[in-house]
């Protein structure tokens, strides 16, 4: 194999591998979070459950499901309590998190920010935010398969341009990596510009 080609294969693992360990890492804290504020809702300590609960509807990645059931259950816990003060409290939380935590691809934060917003409505106690966020709506699915594609197909066309620009003795083939390089630069605009 040419030594331009073990450059490309051993960026390309270890950027697989880095993203892997981050994406276990993320459903490891999701699910410790959610187990552990489980176990508090089932001890009867809702208040201090709020927390873990929160912390783990936070930590999202495309596929995981604990940060969807960690809201999902702060939002049915925080609906049965009396006390209004907790509420609010446990949906500014949540809310907080939903908000402070975007992903690349979007699918759940939406519909709980809204459930979340919508009772605090209730309550009373939504102030009027600087950045409007209860105007999102729910992300079609196939839009959020989109972003996910522009954003691999940028990084997967930056590795191209490096590779098509680039002899393996240093020499800097300046048509192609301009070529290339315009390529990745659109992909990388037009998944900003799918963010928005």
């Amino acid at each position: 194999m040419k030594t331009r080609q073990k450059l490309i294969v051993t960026i390309f693992t270890l950027t697989l591998l880095f993203i892997g360990g981050l994406y276990l890492r993320v459903n490891r804290e999701s699910c410790g979070h959610l187990e552990a504020g489980e176990a508090l809702v089932n001890s009867g300590r809702t208040s201090d459950s709020i927390d873990l609960l929160a912390t783990s509807a936070a930590w999202r990645a495309p596929g995981l499901g604990c940060a969807r059931r960690a809201g999902d259950l702060l939002i049915e816990v925080l609906s049965k309590t009396e006390d209004r003060d907790l509420r609010v409290e446990g949906y500014r939380r949540l809310r907080s998190a939903l908000i402070s935590s975007r992903s690349l691809v979007d699918v759940t934060p939406s519909a709980l920010l809204l459930r979340a917003e919508e009772e605090l409505k209730k309550d009373g106690a939504l102030e009027s935010p600087k950045i409007v966020i209860s105007t999102l709506k729910e992300v079609p699915f196939l839009y959020n398969l989109l972003r996910g594609a522009l954003f691999l197909s940028w990084i997967g066309m930056a590795f191209y341009a490096l590779w098509k620009g680039f002899r393996p003795n240093g020499e800097v083939l300046r048509k192609e990596l301009l070529r290339y390089g315009g390529v990745a630069s659109l992909l990388y605009l037009l998944w900003l510009f799918a963010l928005i």
